[in-house]
C-alpha cells in the first residue's frame, strides 16, 4: 500500500500527475507490518515537508477543513486549540485551490460540541477557542 502511495507523491511531487486520489487504507495493516501509520494526511505532510497538514472535505460550494486528523476521540477536545484552528483558516486562505473564492464568498463556521456549544452550557471551546480564531 505504501510503495503505491508513494509512487503517486513521487509522481504528483515531479510534476507527472495533476492530482492524488486515494481510496481508504487499512491502517493497522501498514502498523502490523512495522511502519508507523497515522492516515494518508500525516504521511503526504511528512513526505512533502509540509508543516501543517489540513485535510478538507469538499462538496459543490462547501469546504470543510478539520481542525485534527486521527486522533482518538479522547484526545481530540485538547488538540482544538486557538493555534490549530488558526493554522487551519490559515491553510486554507492561503493553500486552497479555491482560496480566492473562499476568501469572496466563504462564512467561515467552526463548530466542536451538538449545537455549537449552547452558549457554554455544552462545552466551552466555541467561545473559548474556535469564535477567537475566526476573530
Amino acid at each position: 500500500m505504501l510503495k503505491i502511495l508513494d509512487r503517486a507523491i513521487d509522481g504528483a511531487l515531479a510534476h507527472e500527475f495533476d492530482a492524488i486520489v486515494t481510496a481508504p487504507i487499512h491502517k493497522s495493516l501498514i502498523n502490523d507490518a512495522g511502519t508507523a501509520f497515522t492516515g494518508h494526511t500525516e504521511y503526504l505532510a511528512k513526505r512533502t515537508q509540509a508543516p501543517r497538514p489540513v485535510m478538507m472535505l469538499t462538496t459543490g460550494s462547501m469546504r470543510v477543513a478539520l481542525a485534527t486528523t486521527h486522533l482518538p476521540l479522547k484526545d481530540v477536545s485538547a488538540a482544538i486549540t486557538l493555534e490549530t484552528v488558526c493554522e487551519v483558516l490559515e491553510v486554507m486562505h492561503r493553500d486552497s485551490p479555491s482560496a480566492g473564492d473562499l476568501r469572496r464568498h466563504a462564512s467561515p463556521c467552526a463548530v466542536w460540541n451538538p449545537h455549537a456549544g449552547e452558549g457554554g452550557h455544552l462545552g466551552d471551546e466555541e467561545i473559548r477557542v474556535i469564535a477567537p480564531a475566526i476573530d
